[in-house]
């Protein structure tokens, strides 16, 4: 080999050399890159989970503020909102001295409001020998102990008021759970409202 061919070869040594260190060079820069996308990516999830817990965590926020709100609101108003207990009662007309309760039959619900708490709700009733009824049921479940406190108050104060039409008509409620009042009683609501187990009331439930 003569000087020019070794020169040549040498030459093409180096460009094959040079070649494999600008091959390495990419190859770090392509993963140095890599890397940190990786690490922007990651830094990117992070913030999107960080905004997207403050946003649920603001949403439940929010919604235990309307809840805490609406609490006050039924609380204060004038008699219950359907299913939802209310205040106690700010208008109506005080009638007395009633001698024929029959009337009261033809009421769907009637609103009660009771003296301890004074809360009031919407109950069924019915009337039997010139005497109203109410029925509270379900009162032995897990939902009727937490939902249905009313009846165990009226033991310590039995006085409530019933507000039909507009009128108001002062009672004291007397729980009835033994005697032959029971099963006509029943049949009444049975026949007015839905089924109720006369049993249901012997044993406490009602």
């Amino acid at each position: 080999m003569n000087a020019t061919l070794a020169e040549q070869a040498i030459a093409g040594q180096r460009v094959l050399f040079l070649q494999d260190i600008s091959r390495l060079a990419d190859a770090r820069i392509a993963k140095l890159r890599n890397d940190r996308y990786v690490e922007t990516t990651l830094f990117l999830s992070g913030s999107d989970m960080s905004r997207g817990v403050m946003w649920f965590t603001g949403i439940v926020i929010a919604i235990l503020a309307a809840l805490v709100v609406l609490f006050i609101v039924i609380r204060s108003h004038d008699g219950p909102m359907e299913i939802i207990s209310g205040g106690p009662f700010q208008s109506g007309e005080l009638i007395e001295d009633v001698k024929d309760w029959s009337f009261l039959d033809g009421f769907q619900t009637v609103e009660m409001q009771t003296m301890m708490p004074q809360r009031s709700r919407t109950m069924w009733i019915i009337v039997h020998d010139n005497r109203p009824y109410i029925v509270s049921s379900y009162m032995n479940t897990f939902v009727g102990k937490i939902w249905k406190r009313w009846p165990h108050k009226v033991e310590q104060d039995n006085r409530v008021i019933i507000r039909a039409d507009g009128r108001l008509y002062n009672f004291a409620l007397t729980r009835i759970q033994t005697g032959p009042l029971i099963e006509p009683v029943m049949e009444k609501f049975t026949e007015k409202y839905s089924r109720i187990d006369p049993e249901d009331v012997r044993t406490g439930n009602t």
